[in-house]
């Protein structure tokens, strides 16, 4: 407790005293957690009895994260026995934030740069502590016995088999203390039936809180976040609500698809003078499509230009040599473009045109860039602020047109621990949409006509 009177935290960049900001939920939270700690810690006598498994369930923005970090850095460098820890997270963008909130703290607190060290996922502090960071699939979980662990945003960990590996490795370490720190989750999901036993149990202390607690965080700032999210999400991330799977599925209705659809836009030729244009490719050589698109940014809007596709397939790859043909008539049509590629699809290709072409390597299907291409695709939709021809991306499939709007209709919506992700059902596909929507974040950065929100702790 004398540790939290005198530390500085980050509070926007704006360094204040925790004591002077943090509030009473947060000290009662405090006030539970702290004896557990201290008993592990060798602070305290070893005869505590109280509860020493947590579960924290809160809104994002809540300071879960910071404060369990702000308590693992006491614990690094003031236990009086050496302590083996962990903190796992569902990935590792999630993994990282813990460590990059202890960075922080360290920085402002110069009196700690010397009691910690930060190298390679871990930390290491005083009588030979050390803090070991992880993602939910990594492999080195096996076999783990702490002292301390800590499990981020478990109702976003996919599966359960680090849950069930810390849990059966609890026993090997006497004492151990035990952190769930997490928004609300998905009924009839593997964290809810381990959250009801939690709650049963007198090992546990279990704190939830529908809506909001925290004083700082804007009504405002809420209320323009949520235009973005369907409302499902908003409900578990915000309200604290856990929610039926069922709820949470879709990425944009149909309606909301067909209302970007022009009917006074064309699939374009050629483009305009004074146009700054993008051109985007999303390269499947076999199972799936490659789709090439261009298109810019005018009075506010993003107009997607152009959509061309090819169905590759075992016997009839998609060569890369007939993407680099597109690209060369598309340089020539729209006033040289800058190109945007997956470097993991087409690395080779993105090298070949750096010298004549303005080359951005996107990965679109990979961790906060896939949150960055939804959220941003997500906002110009329900907002309006996108418009494509009509029968955009059309493709005959089982004797039937499939476009643009079909594909968008059919896009699953998956949540994470740094906000969402779009998905496909195995038998449709989503590269249509990743194509324009990967056109759509580079559009966005350049005019900066939209604010998107990309602080993914906001989520």
């Amino acid at each position: 407790m004398a540790f939290l009177q005198h530390v500085l935290i980050d509070c926007s960049g704006d360094p204040k005293l925790f004591k002077d900001v943090a509030e009473q939920w947060q000290w009662l939270l405090i006030s539970r957690v702290i004896p557990a700690i201290e008993a592990v810690a060798g602070v305290r006598s070893q005869d505590y009895k109280g509860p020493r498994s947590f579960w924290f369930t809160l809104p994002r923005g809540h300071d879960k994260t910071s404060l369990i970090g702000r308590l693992c850095g006491w614990c690094l460098a003031f236990s009086r026995r050496p302590l083996r820890m962990v903190a796992a997270a569902a990935d590792r963008d999630q993994a990282s934030f813990i460590l990059d909130f202890m960075q922080t703290e360290a920085r402002l607190n110069t009196w700690m740069t010397d009691l910690l060290r930060f190298a390679n996922w871990q930390v290491s502090g005083m009588q030979g502590s050390r803090l070991k960071v992880l993602s939910a699939d990594d492999k080195s979980s096996y076999g783990l016995k702490e002292d301390i662990m800590v499990l981020d945003e478990l109702t976003h960990w996919p599966k359960r088999g680090l849950w069930d590996t810390i849990i059966s490795g609890r026993e090997k370490r006497s004492g151990s203390v035990l952190f769930v720190i997490t928004n609300a989750g998905l009924y009839n999901s593997w964290q809810r039936e381990v959250y009801e036993v939690a709650k049963k149990s007198p090992d546990w202390y279990v704190y939830e809180a529908p809506g909001q607690l925290a004083g700082w965080m804007s009504r405002d700032k809420i209320n323009e976040l949520r235009k973005t999210l369907p409302a499902p999400l908003g409900r578990r991330l915000f309200d604290n609500v856990w929610i039926d799977p069922g709820e949470e599925c879709g990425f944009v209705t149909r309606e909301e698809a067909r209302e970007c659809v022009n009917t006074l836009l064309t699939n374009k030729e050629a483009g305009e003078p004074g146009n700054h244009y993008v051109m985007s490719v999303d390269y499947a050589p076999v199972r799936d499509r490659t789709v090439m698109c261009v298109g810019h940014e005018k009075d506010g809007k993003v107009i997607l230009d152009r959509m061309d596709m090819i169905q590759g397939s075992h016997t009839n790859r998609v060569q890369v040599a007939t993407v680099e043909r597109w690209i060369d008539e598309m340089r020539q049509k729209f006033f040289n473009p800058t190109l945007l590629c997956d470097p993991y699809q087409m690395e080779g290709t993105l090298q070949k045109y750096e010298g004549t072409l303005n080359c951005v390597r996107f990965e679109a299907r990979g961790g906060k860039a896939n949150y960055e291409l939804a959220s941003t695709l997500r906002n110009l939709i329900i907002n309006k602020r996108i418009e494509w021809f009509p029968a955009a991306g059309e493709l005959i499939v089982d004797g039937r047109s499939e476009d643009l709007v079909d594909e968008l209709s059919s896009i699953l919506l998956k949540t994470t621990s740094y906000g969402y992700r779009i998905d496909h059902e195995s038998n449709k596909h989503d590269d249509r949409v990743v194509a324009m929507g990967q056109l759509c974040v580079e559009l966005i950065k350049n005019s900066g006509f939209i604010s998107i929100p990309t602080d993914s702790r906001w989520f």
